[in-house]
């Protein structure tokens, strides 16, 4: 394949082409608006909770692998 076959898309816009309408413009004229603080949220520390939840996610994961096996 020669150099003059190959697409360049590292520089695809033409020169002239910078105030064409058909570029897509940005949503907000001043940039966009920050982005809004996001809060995580976690399960409160209770030991038995924990040890509840383990229980259930053990069966669960359990259950899966004895009906893949089934298969």
């Amino acid at each position: 394949m020669s150099k003059p076959d190959k697409i360049d898309t590292q520089g695809m816009t033409a020169a002239g082409v910078e105030n064409s309408s058909m570029l897509k413009r940005a949503h907000y004229p001043d940039g966009y608006s920050p982005m809004p603080v996001v809060t995580k949220r976690m399960l409160p520390k209770n030991e038995s909770l924990y040890i509840e939840l383990k229980e259930l996610i053990v069966e669960t994961v359990n259950e899966v692998l004895d009906e893949r096996g089934r298969s």
